[in-house]
């Protein structure tokens, strides 16, 4: 009662302060309203988007003058135009052929529209995000074609694959920084919070050339909130979710996060985001005090000031994670039962500097600067059931600690612009990794440098193509890095018709933990290898987009995608050949994975739908004594519908993804103690949410839905999962179908 109070008096003070204007959007050919146009507000440096409704109206809250107006459209011209002190009530849209006009950042000499850009790529937006009620990334990419996501829960990790690639090969960045802190060989996504995002771009295929190491399956670029058009703007949002048919205070899920942000002035702006994720873990079919998946609590967040004098500027932006996951063991002894528990303590911060100014007669300068700590510890406890002490364990393996620290210096030189015949980019790349803790050999501290220069051209030799060759080249303190080449085409063979190419080579050493790592205790024995080999891999790509105006308001594209991927000495998991009783990493002789996607979005009105269907194959050659490996396929669907009623402030989202069998080859150790090859397999599943949203009073909106409405728990994985760290029944995929609610407060709507 007390926070409904609060928010509404809060709406009150708000709606007194901020006037509202409304502008209508008219098409000038036939006088009808214009609904789903993206509307973008400027002032200073802020910039507010807002969507028109299907009478092709918007509500503005008043803004300081002078402001820029742009409006976007599929089916109309570009509009921009500034106004001085009032803004128009009608607007007229002149109708134009069908365009992509998505603005993307990752990969770009400057920000341009999808449609633009030589490189596929794939953006999730905003709306996406709330529409689906994604608390984190894991969340969010559960429904995206060529990923696959499972979870470890062992470590209490979410991880992914891409392309047929494992998640090790994927870079994450948060505007254009890595992220640190593989808990296994990856990065655990489900430790990627929402709150702060404004919209998401992957690029699938190697990046190596701007991106360096562990960029050959791809790049998914995290994009911050940076900027607001009001002077404060304010946002609330609480979650409550079930686990399955699980749910309490101390069960379920309990997620809050508030988000702030403050113009100081026109040339400085302040942002803050706070966040608590609770999740009480889940029961399913494990007894005892054990849990299928254990609880964990995470508090993140993200602060960050920037300056905008002009055409330069600067931010520094932080970002925290703390998160504990608590594992109970069942009681060993009948009179004094004693249970090995265990706790996970994980922290984050990544701190980065970034910013840009016109250099004279070079172009334009861009750089980062950021450090970044991430440290694991595990605590095990001897834990009393009768009394409730809980002394430290003095079991092997019960208490460790292992850190990472990373440093980054980045910048780049850009000349020219989207108008020019040719424009070039060139810059410096250096990463300094180290590592230590009681996880790594000898427990002591390691490190590894690499030092890289990269230039790339975009050239149009006539307007319908562009060419945009790339070469990375790189000092590596522990390994020989190759030159690093790559080549983009992208050429518009009819006014709605677009085709691009792509080849990269891509160069991954091994990481301090896969050359260093050292785990003992009861239930694992999993060591690095210090002899291994650094990847080397070949990429193509092609796609091919049309986009269609069906009928005066219906829209059509279609879309096509094929892929191919060549890894030689990938890294994995696999049995040791010393001790068959151990995990370590090994190198596969060759990995390829090929396939190819057929989509098709159909636009109207208040309806959107999309459905992608394709397949990836997978070859492993484990080694050249082994003339077994073959081409093994699996399919995907993947299929999004959203329908909309704008004057009723309402849109109902469905997704729905079918992820087929894994047949894949691994390593094991016979009875004779020599190598030998099996083929295993990952069952298929369906995965389906559904959820409604409702906007309130201007200021709130509600979502309610089902998540994993197939009840999928887990899957059967007969092949050696990563790390080795599989359940008993098989790869853990979800909790069991799911209700959430979600309330969201924004001053500013």
């Amino acid at each position: 009662m007390r926070i409904s109070f609060l928010l509404a008096v809060i709406t009150v003070l708000a709606s007194t302060v901020y006037s509202q204007s409304k502008i209508t959007l008219v098409d000038a050919g036939n006088g009808d309203p214009v609904e789903g146009a993206l509307v973008t507000i400027s002032v200073s440096n802020a910039e507010l988007n807002l969507v028109s409704g299907d009478d092709g109206s918007i509500l503005v809250s008043a803004p300081a003058f002078p402001l820029r107006l742009t409006i976007r459209h599929l089916n109309y011209e570009l509009y921009q135009a500034t106004y001085q002190d009032t803004m128009p009530e009608i607007l007229m849209l002149e109708p134009a052929r069908i365009q992509l006009n998505e603005v993307v950042v990752i990969g770009q000499y400057e920000p341009q529209s999808a449609s633009n850009s030589v490189y596929k790529v794939r953006t999730i937006s905003r709306e996406r995000i709330d529409a689906q009620a994604a608390s984190n990334i894991a969340d969010l990419l559960t429904n995206e074609m060529n990923v696959r996501i499972s979870h470890d829960l062992t470590l209490g990790s979410s991880n992914m694959s891409l392309q047929g690639i494992s998640g090790q090969n994927v870079k994450v960045l948060i505007d254009g920084v890595p992220v640190i802190g593989r808990t296994g060989s990856e990065i655990d996504l489900s430790q990627l919070s929402t709150q702060s995002i404004e919209k998401i771009e992957v690029v699938e295929g190697p990046m190596a050339v701007s991106y360096g190491s562990n960029a050959l399956a791809g790049v998914i670029n995290i994009i911050t909130r940076k900027s607001s058009l009001h002077k404060i703007d304010l946002g609330l949002t609480l979650q409550e979710e079930s686990a399955g048919r699980e749910y309490d205070i101390d069960k379920g899920l309990h997620n809050m996060s508030l988000t702030a942000g403050y113009n100081i002035s026109d040339k400085w702006y302040a942002g803050l985001d706070l966040g608590r994720n609770f999740f009480g873990g889940f029961q399913g079919a494990a007894t005892g005090r054990n849990q299928e998946w254990d609880p964990k609590t995470q508090v993140n967040g993200s602060a960050i000031i920037k300056f905008s004098p002009g055409s330069s500027g600067m931010h520094y932006r932080l970002d925290f994670l703390d998160e504990t996951i608590r594992s109970n063991a069942d009681p060993v002894g009948l009179f004094q039962p004693i249970a090995l528990d265990e706790v996970y303590h994980s922290n984050r911060y990544i701190h980065q500097v970034q910013g840009g100014a016109k250099i004279p007669v070079l172009g334009r300068f861009n750089g980062v600067v950021s450090f970044s700590d991430y440290r694991r510890i595990k605590t095990q406890y001897a834990h009393n059931l009768v009394t409730g002490e809980k002394p430290l364990s003095t079991a092997s393996g019960g208490q460790d600690t292992s850190w990472f620290k990373t440093w980054i210096f980045r910048g780049s030189v850009v000349n020219g612009t989207r108008a020019d015949r040719i424009s070039w980019e060139t810059g410096y790349d250096i990463n300094i990794d180290h590592t230590g803790g009681g996880r790594i050999l000898d427990g002591l501290s390691r490190s590894i440098g690499d030092y890289a220069i990269f230039a790339s051209a975009e050239i149009i030799p006539v307007r319908p193509l562009k060419i945009r060759p790339g070469l990375r080249w790189a000092y590596n303190t522990v390994f020989e890095a190759p030159l690093v080449p790559s080549l983009n085409l992208k050429c518009q063979i009819a006014e709605t018709a677009d085709l691009r190419f792509s080849y990269g080579k891509g160069f991954r050493a091994p990481t301090l933990r896969e050359l260093y790592f050292e785990f003992i205790d009861s239930n694992h024995r999993i060591f690095g290898n210090e002899n291994l080999s650094p990847e080397n891999s070949d990429h193509l790509d092609f796609s091919y987009t049309l986009l269609r105006q069906l009928s005066k308001s219906l829209r059509g594209q279609s879309d096509l995608d094929v892929f191919y991927n060549s890894i030689r000495n990938q890294i994995t998991y696999g049995q040791s050949v010393t001790d068959p009783s151990s995990i370590t990493f090994i190198n596969v002789n060759k990995f390829k994975s090929w396939g190819a996607n057929v989509g098709q979005k159909f636009i109207w009105p208040r309806f959107t739908g999309q459905a992608t269907i394709g397949f990836t194959g997978r070859f492993n050659e484990l080694s050249d004594s082994m003339d077994l490996a073959k081409w093994e396929y699996s399919p995907e669907v993947s299929s999004r519908i959203t329908y909309s009623w704008s004057s009723r402030g309402m849109q109902l989202s469905l997704f729905y993804k079918y992820t087929g069998k894994v047949p894949q080859y691994a390593l094991t150790i016979n009875d004779q103690g020599e190598q030998e090859a099996f083929l295993g397999r990952i069952d298929d599943y369906h995965w389906m949410d559904l959820t409604v949203r409702k906007d309130l009073w201007n200021h709130f909106s509600v979502t309610a839905g089902i998540k994993n409405i197939f009840n999928v728990t887990n899957i059967s994985a007969t092949a050696l999962n990563g790390g080795g760290h599989s359940s008993g029944d098989g790869l853990a995929i979800g909790y069991g179908r799911s209700i959430v609610l979600r309330l969201t407060y924004k001053l500013n709507p």
